[in-house]
């Protein structure tokens, strides 16, 4: 499947642009969302809507795409593994990169509702 952007990955794109800690996350200061958000990118995106693809992302009736097979989700982590740039206190982890495979997925659900993503 084809995806037509209609949109310049600037920095108002993504909602977080700053580095957390996982520090932040651990003591409550940002939610686990914002946490993870903050690593999605362009090619994260890429890398999600292809391995796990963009019609079962749609497709998904779980806020958090639990109905999605978890193996799929630890077969994209692997693809992601080197493109996270993690802050100083934390690195990769399966789980890890689960939670940044779920955030990309999530964004390109924002950026597709907000009518910037078009699949062809």
């Amino acid at each position: 499947m084809k995806i037509d952007r209609k949109f310049r990955r600037t920095s108002e794109s993504f909602p977080i642009q700053q580095e957390l800690s996982r520090e932040d996350y651990m003591s409550g200061k940002v939610t686990h969302d914002q946490y993870y958000n903050q690593f999605v990118t362009q090619d994260i995106l890429d890398i999600i809507t292809v391995s796990v693809g963009t019609e079962d992302i749609l497709a998904s009736k779980d806020p958090n795409f639990n109905d999605i097979a978890l193996y799929r989700w630890d077969r994209c982590g692997v693809l992601l593994e080197g493109k996270v740039n993690w802050p100083k206190d934390d690195g990769p982890s399966t789980a890890g990169l689960v939670c940044v495979a779920k955030a990309g997925a999530k964004e390109f659900l924002r950026l597709f509702e907000g009518g910037n993503i078009k699949l062809l």
